[in-house]
């Protein structure tokens, strides 16, 4: 399928949300022995360069957050390489994500001054304390050589009230990206903020989401464990309708199974807080 797709198009031409599955399919073709376009090994190379360069100026920045005292968990992309075989080419990242507790945001954000990082539109690390630190989740910062940090002090824009990132870190494993120790998410708590993600209307991940929540599954070693975890916390956060639909057209689009075994634990869901919302009110 892939090698007929590659036939059509000029991978040249293509849309970004495109573009960034070409290192991924140039890993599954020459895997498979399948002759590809010589363009195709460029990608994933060009993918694994950039990879590093992003992590590289990222590191610095968490290792000062680590000095500081400050605990921090790696996001997104960076946080998926483990799930990817440990390959920094397969999976494109256009930026490092990290989260920070609400309390630690004014020494994570003077950290990023102090090293030249800069706010997106103009704005200061200051300007982020005063006007989004209550109305944001997040705020991008970008490193004088181009990279860029998404700053995280909420998992989700939705969920920002006292204590509602609590199970996230309390559930937080260790991960060591080349000579960085830090932390990412558990497998269920990874999926759901992947699909949560998937909500986001961004163009560069219309199809990125999809094969980042796959890849997860076929990686993670108790799948059962993870979709319970996952619909806990889609419960949790008020997520369990948009993590059912996002399932179902995985469902949908793939043959993987363990999205079924997902799709499962996120219908039993809602019964299972009934139950214990009837358990709290009769006192049991």
């Amino acid at each position: 399928a892939g090698r007929q797709w590659l036939d059509t198009v000029d991978i040249q031409l293509i849309g970004y949300d495109q573009a960034r599955m070409l290192p991924m399919l140039y890993k599954r073709l020459h895997a498979l022995g399948v002759e590809q376009p010589p363009l195709l090994r460029g990608t994933y190379r060009k993918a694994w360069v950039q990879n590093q360069l992003r992590f590289r100026a990222a590191a610095e920045f968490l290792d000062r957050l680590q000095a500081a005292g400050v605990p921090s968990i790696v996001l997104k992309g960076a946080s998926l390489i483990p799930a990817y075989g440990g390959d920094w080419g397969r999976r494109d990242m256009s930026d490092v994500d990290a989260l920070v507790p609400l309390d630690h945001l004014e020494t994570a954000l003077a950290l990023l001054d102090a090293e030249g990082w800069k706010g997106l539109r103009g704005v200061s690390a200051r300007g982020v304390v005063a006007r989004f630190a209550t109305r944001r989740h997040s705020w991008n910062f970008e490193h004088p050589e181009g990279h860029q940090v998404d700053l995280h002090w909420h998992v989700f824009a939705s969920s920002r009230s006292d204590g509602a990132d609590d199970a996230f870190w309390s559930a937080a494993v260790p991960l060591e990206l080349g000579p960085v120790t830090t932390q990412r998410f558990c497998d269920g708590d990874l999926l759901l903020h992947v699909l949560e993600h998937a909500g986001h209307d961004e163009e560069n991940s219309r199809v990125q989401w999809a094969v980042d929540a796959v890849t997860l599954l076929r990686a993670t070693g108790d799948v059962r464990a993870t979709a319970r975890r996952a619909a806990e916390q889609a419960a949790a956060h008020d997520l369990v309708p948009a993590l059912r639909d996002r399932l179902e057209l995985l469902a949908d689009i793939t043959s993987e199974p363990r999205v079924a075994t997902v799709l499962t634990a996120i219908e039993g869901q809602p019964a299972r807080r009934r139950r214990a919302l009837a358990e709290r009110r009769r006192g049991g």
